[in-house]
């Protein structure tokens, strides 16, 4: 019976050491977590990165997909090849993130050539040469609708009907050059409705060029009557997505009050 008893408080004595024990590392996890925290909300971009891992993992915190998507974002922003790696990932996969692979294609292109391997290898890919070369194709196909005056070239008719059939059905780079297009009259008359019409398809699908473009027609009141609050709110649309003209003017714009 002793013997028993005996065995009873080791046990006992056994729980109680290996609950404290827990409760310490718990602590100590807590600790640490805050730590690493607050360093990246200062902008320590390791401790961005190492946040974000956590919240990917799910590790002492509960996983969120979005908030490491986040971190990953500060820390590539400062240049961490891996986060910008593990960014084109996420948003090729729509890991917590909206699936985007032009956006995927962005970072992966960052990461690439900031000499990762990974991403080097990705990029090789039939699907990013594929979206590589129709991004060089519209980069040679576009003018943008800023200078007053567009160089006046002849776009092949066939070429149009092509951008119509797969701007129809809701391509977004067909969209965006059809606005083109019809901006500067460029194998068809030039159509400044035509063009909103097409720029505006095309920024509702996110296209920060386009968004650019609406803020210019609307300020300028090109296809449709001039309206300052709809083009401020193009250009902002644009400037959050980093689209530099837009941030300038948008500037210019609050500075003259």
């Amino acid at each position: 019976m002793d013997l028993v008893v005996m065995i009873v408080v080791s046990v006992g004595i056994i729980v109680v050491i290996w609950i404290f024990a827990v409760k310490a590392k718990s602590t100590e996890n807590v600790e640490n977590f805050e730590k690493v925290r607050r360093a990246a909300q200062h902008g320590d971009v390791y401790a961005q990165y190492t946040l974000a891992r956590i919240y990917a993992d799910g590790k002492g915190v509960e996983q969120d997909k979005a908030e490491a998507a986040r971190w990953y974002r500060e820390a590539a922003g400062q240049d961490h090849i891996e986060a910008q790696l593990i960014l084109g990932t996420l948003y090729e996969q729509g890991d917590g993130v909206p699936q985007d692979d032009r956006e995927a294609f962005q970072w992966y292109s960052i990461a690439a050539r900031a000499g990762n391997d990974k991403a080097q290898n990705a990029l090789t890919r039939d699907k990013w040469r594929a979206l590589a070369a129709r991004l060089e194709h519209r980069h040679h196909t576009e003018e943008t609708p800023i200078p007053e005056e567009n160089p006046q070239e002849i776009v092949d008719s066939q070429i149009i009907d092509n951008y119509l059939k797969k701007a129809q059905e809701g391509d977004l780079d067909a969209q965006y050059n059809l606005g083109i297009i019809y901006y500067n009259g460029q194998g068809v008359p030039n159509d400044y409705k035509e063009a909103l019409k097409w720029f505006l398809l095309a920024s509702q699908q996110g296209d920060a060029d386009a968004q650019y473009n609406l803020g210019i027609m609307y300020g300028r009141g090109e296809g449709t009557a001039k309206n300052r609050e709809e083009s401020i709110k193009w250009f902002q649309m644009a400037a959050e997505q980093n689209h530099s003209e837009a941030q300038n003017i948008l500037r210019r714009m609050f500075d003259k009050g």
